[in-house]
């Protein structure tokens, strides 16, 4: 029964340890796209305001 027990807990760590991971990878992920996506909205705006300027 112990050894059941322990391995139980174990396997729940680990389970727990791969899910934090996958959900900081996607975490990861989705700034990388949401950083990109601002950078591309604000470039163009920047050049727009340059040409009226000019």
């Amino acid at each position: 029964m112990r050894r059941d027990h322990v391995n139980m807990a174990s396997t729940s760590v680990t389970a727990l340890d791969a899910l934090l991971r996958s959900a900081a990878a996607s975490f990861e992920r989705d700034a990388g796209r949401i950083v990109q996506q601002l950078a591309l909205r604000k470039r163009p705006a920047r050049r727009d305001s340059i040409k009226r300027g000019g």
